[in-house]
């Protein structure tokens, strides 16, 4: 008797929730989230002449940045510097975007010489795509640019 009760209620629970069109919710949000892109940037900066610069600050600016903030981590989403070889990697996630602005400022003052500050657009594109990481439950993309070099020119 119990099971003709639940069944019927099963049933007529059913039929309400199609006339509302509701029925589709329970099976087209299994999970919450969503998958995401992975990207990886990593390249060198040089001077005009070549050589490597080491203490180059490097970040991917925040898509969602607002100006009335005054902290730098809000204008940042992903720092790095530029090693001895002035070469540098970020690695980073965004659900949509896939053209970011990426900063290259001296922050070491004259140690290594005094550079001007750069703002690059970089546009990751299908040729980028290096295929889909299963190491998560939703399979993220994953997109590297390599040898991004950036030039920059002396302010001496």
């Amino acid at each position: 008797m119990a099971k003709k009760i639940k069944s019927a209620f099963w049933r007529v629970l059913s039929a309400f929730l199609s006339l509302f069109g509701i029925t589709s919710v329970f099976t087209a949000c299994p999970e919450y989230g969503m998958p995401t892109n992975i990207y990886v940037l990593e390249g060198t900066v040089t001077g005009t002449d070549g050589a490597p610069i080491k203490g180059i600050g490097v970040g991917v600016v925040n898509p969602y940045y607002n100006p009335d903030y005054t902290s730098p981590d809000s204008y940042y989403c992903v720092t790095a510097a530029t090693d001895k070889n002035g070469k540098y990697k970020l690695k980073w996630s965004s659900y949509d975007k896939k053209e970011f602005s990426i900063y290259f400022v001296d922050i070491d003052g004259e140690e290594n010489g005094s550079y001007s500050d750069k703002l690059v657009q970089v546009e990751f594109t299908y040729d980028d795509f290096t295929g889909i990481s299963t190491d998560s439950y939703y399979e993220d993309k994953n997109y590297k640019i390599t040898n991004k070099n950036i030039s920059l020119d002396s302010l001496k």
